[in-house]
């Protein structure tokens, strides 16, 4: 996998976000499939949002990535947010969540068209399953670090 990560100057904090990163692809998907990817990660203010996960080949078989994360996260809500987005990401990359554009901007999950709005944003099954996902990886990560994850906590 290309990894390119801006917007964080410390080498220590920049090893910890790419270690979680790293971890959360190799514990997502399948080995060949890790080893075509390009991600591109920055770090930036996003408002109120915490992260965003897109595509920037094509939204057929996506490879190439870019997940923003906001600036204002550290710590757990940081290492949960990038397993939230990691999950995201994966979901792109098997065809479990797709985008169309003809005739309208349309969502495709499992092959089945989802409407999205405002009010219906946070119940849609994509992020439903990110944000069930993200403490069972936050919880594999802590395990796997031990306590060497906690003496990082950054940003």
């Amino acid at each position: 996998m290309f990894f390119e990560l801006t917007g964080i100057r410390k080498k220590r904090d920049r090893e910890f976000i790419s270690d979680a990163f790293h971890f959360f692809a190799t514990t997502l998907l399948h080995r060949r499939t890790f080893d075509v990817l390009d991600l591109s990660v920055v770090v930036k203010d996003l408002g109120h949002a915490y992260g965003f996960c897109s595509w920037e080949d094509n939204n057929i078989k996506p490879r190439e990535f870019t997940i923003e994360l906001s600036r204002a996260l550290s710590g757990i809500e940081l290492v949960k947010t990038i397993a939230h987005e990691m999950v995201h990401l994966k979901q792109y990359v098997k065809g479990e969540l797709k985008e169309r554009f003809k005739p309208a901007h349309v969502h495709v999950w499992h092959g089945d068209i989802i409407d999205v709005g405002n009010d219906n944003f946070y119940t849609v099954p994509w992020e439903v399953e990110a944000r069930d996902m993200e403490q069972e990886l936050f919880l594999l990560f802590e395990d796997r670090m031990g306590d060497k994850w906690q003496q990082n906590l950054i940003l």
